[in-house]
């Protein structure tokens, strides 16, 4: 009889030199090693990434895969897979959609499974971006949102044909990455981790910055400014300006990190006062550090869910700053509201888990009906 051996993974991704998502493909390579047994994992992606995150993909054993060639238009993998982050959005390029389309297309043509797992979505402007998502979305046999509000996007695109599971973002999978964020730590630091993104109009305001931090952190005397995403257009623009906006204060220490390296960033999380940011996956690592947290609002609405969801302060940026109230960054996580958030990220791990747990039933209907046609194959030759 046939053997039937877990699945090539192809995981389908835009570019990885931000460090949230590269801490996903760690995440998902983790579950899909620990809790479904594959390990034959490459990551497909549009553009190529820099040297330093190649290595690290080279030592974590995830093949590179470029999405312009022949290969990456047809796979050889039998589960194409979606990973998780903010993938349904409207600032996608026309080109990397039809590629991605056509490759859904001649994947679903040889019965190759398509899953997305714990993905974001963003609502999508009416046109090509609404018509060809809905095209892509529904080649998938299995589609699990992040959040709620994700859901309820990808409901309207998908309609009742393909119901979608609720999860979590897999960066709240239990895993090495927690384990590191964990390890006894010194404080030495503020993290101001600013998200700066032009085609999702998404920005912070450097100079209204300094009067908010010197009223809820009044004694730091050490910023480190981390951009997540260090391509140029991005973080950095902003982040050389809060850099020079806090230079004046005397007695005040201001280092700026730009780097993929996620050994390195998560030090820098784990050995932080609070953190302070406009970014989901930058509260993340405060959360999973146990770290007090702020997030200036920027009117993303997945930031206001997260806030809400694990009890952490949503903070407007014309607010005028008083003296510290509840909001301050001395809140400490044992205090008010700490068990709240303890509570809110057990559901999340759990709901995590979940993603694989879905993805298991998935690959165990795929394999068995590969099993049942073996098995009548050796019937008839019998």
């Amino acid at each position: 009889m046939k053997t039937v051996t877990p699945p090539a993974v192809l995981v389908l991704a835009e570019a990885l030199d931000n460090v949230g998502d590269l801490a996903l493909l760690c995440q998902l390579a983790e579950g899909l090693r620990s809790r479904c047994g594959l390990n034959d994992i490459t990551v497909r992606v549009w553009q190529h990434p820099s040297p330093e995150t190649a290595d690290w993909l080279f030592r974590h054993g995830i093949d590179i895969q470029p999405a312009r060639s022949l290969s990456g238009l047809f796979p050889r993998q039998r589960l194409l897979l979606y990973g998780g982050g903010q993938v349904v959005r409207g600032n996608v390029s026309p080109a990397s959609m039809l590629v991605l389309v056509a490759t859904l297309l001649a994947a679903s043509a040889r019965q190759t499974s398509c899953v997305a797992l714990a993905i974001g979505a963003s609502k999508l402007p009416q046109g090509w971006p609404t018509w060809l998502w809905r095209l892509a979305l529904s080649r998938f046999k299995l589609i699990a949102a992040r959040d709620s509000i994700s859901q309820s996007i990808l409901n309207s695109l998908c309609g009742s044909s393909m119901p979608i599971a609720l999860t979590a973002d897999l960066a709240f999978l239990p895993s090495p990455l927690h384990n590191r964020l964990q390890l006894p730590s010194k404080p030495r630091h503020l993290v101001i981790a600013p998200c700066c993104d032009a085609s999702e109009g998404r920005s912070l305001d450097p100079l209204k910055l300094v009067p908010f931090v010197r009223a809820f952190a009044p004694n730091i005397t050490h910023i480190v400014i981390v951009c997540h995403d260090a391509r140029p257009g991005m973080d950095g623009i902003i982040a050389r300006d809060i850099r020079a906006a806090f230079s004046t204060i005397q007695g005040l220490h201001v280092d700026l990190v730009e780097t993929t390296d996620l050994a390195h960033v998560t030090e820098i999380y784990r050995d932080a006062h609070a953190v302070i940011t406009n970014r989901l996956h930058a509260l993340i690592f405060a959360l999973l550090a146990r770290k007090p947290a702020i997030i200036i609002d920027d009117g993303n609405p997945k930031l206001a869910a997260a806030a809400a969801r694990f009890h952490v302060p949503l903070w407007q940026e014309n607010r005028t700053v008083k003296e510290p109230d509840e909001h301050a960054l001395s809140w400490e996580w044992t205090e008010r509201g700490g068990l709240i958030r303890e509570q809110a990220l057990a559901q999340a791990g759990a709901d995590a888990e979940r993603n694989f747990s879905l993805l298991a039933t998935v690959l165990r209907l795929k394999l068995s009906s590969e099993l049942d046609n073996a098995a009548n194959e050796h019937a008839t030759r019998t």
